[in-house]
């Protein structure tokens, strides 16, 4: 049955049994033609990094999606590849997976005269900056110049293109964003003085995702924990409401510093800043660490078991991001894997 195939399959990707579910998945397909198992598949064959095939399955998440995610598009034919005058690019994902798939926007460029761009506008200063003045911006659809498109495409459909093989990811190590280099060094100047000596360290330590947010959380009071206070002085990174969390900290040795003159849910160039102005940063599996990555900056990524496809089955380096370690729950729910923290500290400092 076929359901009951993708429901084995999904249970076994659930548990990092990813030639399982592979299994599932391929018996699943061999009976039904089902956009949501083909996707699945997809994330299967993407977490074992065989990329040429996974991407091809990767595009049915477009018709397992339910129409209203997607964005509503001119009647426009889908790009080819061809060189083309005017090119929209749409995006279905969050602010993370944007940044992420935006590592192939330098390669796009070169292939259009004008590039139309519909993104979240707390992207827009960062994409100005680091990108080719062909590459145009827009908030919405209803601002974009319809009649001048010649073909359109989705931003996460672009890296069938690009990233075909592990050797294609190998990313320059400065990434590829721009921060805003005044504010950033305006930035550095402050924390330096504040830290006394100490290594400038930015933590994040929660995910907003509604599927998988509480698997990639930990408490920000079992994070702290791990840092020496003699030695690291702590920057917050963390988006949304984090009074509570602070308020855990009271009355122990380890605080965490709140820049107040960058708001890090709203101010995204703000936030991009910050980060470079770190020395290293730390934090869970959140849009935190794309922009890090995308910056070229230091970090460790906290995972949950299961993680996210993006970071490999069992690598200790992002393949996405340079300088960036991994740091893995060796079972569910256990974040004992902690006391590694101090070691891989050390190293990514040293």
């Amino acid at each position: 049955h076929p359901q009951a195939l993708k429901n084995l399959g999904i249970l076994a990707l659930d548990d990092d049994r990813h030639i399982e579910a592979e299994e599932y998945f391929r018996a699943g397909l061999a009976l039904v033609n089902d956009p949501d198992i083909e996707a699945y598949l997809g994330f299967t064959l993407l977490a074992q990094e065989r990329f040429a095939e996974g991407w091809q399955y990767y595009e049915a998440r477009l018709n397992a999606k339910p129409q209203k995610m997607l964005p509503t598009l001119a009647d426009k034919p889908e790009w080819d590849g061809a060189n083309v005058d005017a090119l929209l690019v749409w995006t279905e994902e969050g602010i993370g997976d944007v940044v992420m798939f935006a590592s192939v926007l330098g390669d796009m460029l070169k292939q259009c005269a004008r590039m139309f761009l519909v993104v979240d506008r707390r992207l827009h200063s960062l994409f100005e900056r680091s990108f080719s003045s062909n590459l145009i911006l827009y908030g919405s659809y209803s601002e974009v110049p319809i009649d001048e498109i010649d073909a359109q495409v989705a931003l996460a459909s672009c890296m069938s293109r690009y990233r075909k093989t592990s050797e294609q990811f190998s990313a320059e190590s400065d990434g590829h964003l721009r921060a805003d280099e005044d504010r950033s060094a305006a930035l550095r100047s402050k924390l330096t003085e504040l830290a006394g000596g100490r290594a400038i360290v930015g933590v994040s330590w929660s995910s907003a995702n509604k599927e998988t947010g509480s698997d990639r959380s930990i408490a920000l009071l079992q994070l702290a924990a791990m840092f020496n206070t003699e030695d690291y002085f702590l920057v917050n990174l963390q988006y949304g409401d984090i009074a509570s969390d602070v308020c855990a900290l009271e009355g122990r040795t380890t605080t965490v510093h709140l820049e107040h003159g960058v708001d890090v849910t709203q101010d995204i160039d703000g936030l991009a800043a910050l980060i470079e102005a770190c020395d290293l940063v730390v934090s869970a599996d959140n849009s935190t660490v794309h922009i890090a990555g995308a910056l070229g900056v230091r970090q460790i990524i906290l995972l949950p078991r299961p993680c996210s496809w993006r970071w490999g089955a069992e690598r200790e380096t992002s393949l996405l991001y340079a300088n960036t370690a991994l740091l893995r729950q060796r079972r569910r729910g256990d974040w004992s894997c902690l006391s590694e923290l101090p070691a891989l500290l050390a190293a990514a400092l040293r």
